[in-house]
């Protein structure tokens, strides 16, 4: 038996673009929040949204963050990067 890394190649034809990439990685986590954190595997997206926000403001309290200079960093970065050409 061969107990050595196996190697896989990149199989992707097409280059993905980073928002997309950005999406999935966020689809990712809200949906490990769905069934780990609010343990609803059948929630809506907008109740899991709503619920993972509002944890979010309670962890900036907790953490002395101002979650408002946060998102408004958020929103520059977002129009930065669906902007870009």
């Amino acid at each position: 038996m061969n107990t050595g890394t196996m190697y896989r190649p990149n199989v992707r034809k097409a280059k993905r673009h980073p928002n997309a990439i950005r999406a999935d990685r966020v689809e990712q986590t809200l949906t490990y929040y769905r069934v780990a954190g609010l343990r609803e595997p059948g929630a809506s997206v907008e109740t899991v949204l709503s619920d993972f926000l509002t944890d979010l403001r309670h962890y900036c309290e907790r953490m002395h963050q101002d979650l408002a200079a946060l998102e408004r960093v958020a929103q520059l970065n977002y129009v930065n990067e669906t902007n870009r050409r």
